[in-house]
């Protein structure tokens, strides 16, 4: 699990007002080992506060992420560099949660940290420890008949959203 906060990467803004030119490392040294575990490691990230560059880079390379509801945000650049525009943003407005979870950005949203890390627990709860392993079974009391005759049209068609949670959270209890 990641517990991800703070900007971090390369001080792109920082160069800009410098004179400088913003740039991304073509090579980030870790990156590939990141990329890697993905295939084989349930990977997590909890958002507690502002993350911005390749902080949020981490949070969007991950199976399952979530942030705490008005006190964090994600985004690439923050509202000093959307100033650059004209336009006068805040953080929440630019990257809180409600924006992130809503266009898929971030999995899910908190009511506060102790909640992420329960989601997050709850998530993980789901998966093996590994690729090499089975997941977890757990009993099923639902009934093997039990029809929810809205699931025949839950999914709308191709390019229309739809709310995945209440698909899910229909499943077996």
């Amino acid at each position: 699990m990641q517990l991800v906060d703070g900007s971090g990467g390369g001080g792109g803004m920082k160069l800009y007002e410098e004179g400088s030119r913003t740039t991304t490392p073509p090579i980030l040294p870790y990156w590939e080992h990141a990329v890697a575990a993905l295939g084989v490691v349930p990977i997590a990230a909890m958002v507690g506060g502002s993350v911005a560059g390749m902080g949020a880079l981490k949070v969007c390379h991950s199976h399952y992420s979530v942030m705490v509801r008005g006190t964090s945000q994600v985004f690439a650049a923050g509202p000093p560099l959307v100033r650059y525009t004209r336009e006068e943003v805040t953080k929440e407005e630019l990257g809180g949660s409600r924006v992130q979870t809503r266009n898929g950005v971030v999995s899910d949203e908190a009511e506060d940290e102790q909640d992420a890390l329960r989601r997050i627990a709850r998530f993980l709860s789901y998966l093996p420890s590994s690729a090499f392993e089975l997941p977890p079974r757990r009993p099923c009391h639902d009934p093997a008949d039990r029809r929810e005759e809205w699931l025949a049209d839950a999914i709308p068609g191709p390019r229309q959203a739809f709310d995945i949670r209440r698909i899910v959270e229909a499943g077996c209890g």
